[in-house]
């Protein structure tokens, strides 16, 4: 009896793993028992990206303080959901009694919209890490409140998210009226050196998936190519290059590669690279004709993050690969002391870890619930 009961379960379980893969957010959201919602915003260039929300905890009781979660370079909201209840940050926020929301920033496979182009056209994929800051975050958070008819959130954004909210608040003095507090985890701000790494794991691709990278700036790139079987292994190593994986529960990676990449623009990674070529922030680099052109002068405008208004607390780890000790240092310097709240070095985390590690809930997520609830 047991045997066949076991025959009969076990097959169950499995296909309702191999589901997830290819749940939308809005399925994933659902399926761990939560209501779940999708809204959309369209920012002042016209693209229109899309939110996903987590409005309350599983017996439905409604959450309070909205909490921005962003994501970093070619991730998406997803990427917030697909570990288990235990292991997420958007569902330990939820039953914490927080009001939700994820981003998608523009050009990624959940943010595909625009009120004029399409994205056959060579002008939507006109962005780099500029317009994240700009318009994006601005556009986001102004929603957000809105909706959730509060007049401050919190911000958690992983990776390249930091940069993007420095420079919204660098750009747009309001930001810092309308954010309590940023989480930075894994904080790519120190760009020189986060692309220096970067550089060196898309480097290490193979020699096929290089030869068909665009040439054009204005083109997408790296879309979810490691749903297919046949590049687990290419994949996995991408994960791996970004520092430890002993966190990573194995049996989860063909969950978390069904939709990684989400994709970008080609000129987005474009820009990160330019930032090998100077220690300063700057906005995107088009050559002194073209800069003359976007801005009036023969050099791109450094961004002056000594401006930045936002408490930040900032997780980070020495075994990130990717947002290491030297980007660590470099981001030190270029930020204010009086924006920085806490700092803590983590042992033994990837870039990854902060977003799917099995040690994330314990030592980072149950930490940022506890200062929020402080300064509440």
């Amino acid at each position: 009896m047991l045997l066949l009961l076991l025959l009969l379960v076990v097959p169950l379980w499995a296909a309702r793993r191999k589901d997830e893969a290819t749940m939308s957010p809005l399925e994933l959201i659902r399926h761990r028992g939560y209501s779940a919602q999708e809204h959309h915003v369209t920012t002042k260039d016209g693209y229109i990206l899309t939110l996903h929300r987590i409005p309350g905890d599983r017996k439905g009781c409604r959450g309070g303080r909205p909490v921005l979660l962003q994501h970093g370079l070619i991730l998406s909201s997803r990427d917030f959901l697909a570990m288990r209840r235990n292991e997420s940050l958007s569902y330990a926020l939820a039953d914490a009694g927080y009001d939700v929301w994820m981003a998608n920033s523009r050009g990624n496979i959940y943010s595909m919209g625009h009120k004029k182009l399409n994205v056959s056209d060579e002008r939507f994929w006109n962005f780099s890490g500029d317009e994240l800051g700009r318009f994006d975050f601005p556009a986001i958070i102004d929603y957000v409140l809105k909706k959730s008819r509060r007049k401050r959130l919190f911000v958690v954004g992983h990776s390249q998210a930091a940069l993007s909210l420095l420079i919204a608040d660098t750009v747009l003095h309001s930001i810092r009226r309308k954010v309590i507090h940023f989480f930075g985890l894994a904080p790519a701000i120190g760009t020189q050196a986060a692309a220096v790494n970067l550089a060196r794991i898309v480097g290490n691709l193979p020699p096929e998936m290089l030869a068909q990278l665009p040439s054009n700036p204005s083109s997408p790139v790296f879309f979810p190519f490691c749903a297919d079987p046949k590049m687990t292994a290419v994949c996995t190593g991408i994960l791996a290059a970004a520092g430890p994986m002993d966190q990573l529960d194995k049996t989860r990676v063909p969950q978390l590669l069904s939709h990684f990449p989400a994709g970008t623009s080609m000129k987005l990674m474009l820009h990160w690279l330019q930032q090998m070529n100077t220690n300063r922030t700057t906005a995107f680099d088009y050559g002194e004709e073209g800069n003359l052109k976007a801005y009036g002068k023969k050099t791109a405008p450094v961004y002056d993050f000594s401006r930045y208004r936002v408490p930040t607390s900032l997780y980070f780890s020495a075994a990130d690969t990717i947002v290491d000790t030297a980007s660590i240092k470099q981001a030190f310097a270029v930020l204010p002391e009086c924006s920085i709240a806490s700092i803590r070095n983590l042992t033994g985390f990837g870039h990854f870890d902060f977003l799917w590690g099995q040690r994330a809930n314990k030592e980072v997520y149950s930490k940022i619930i506890k200062e929020m609830r402080r300064m509440e």
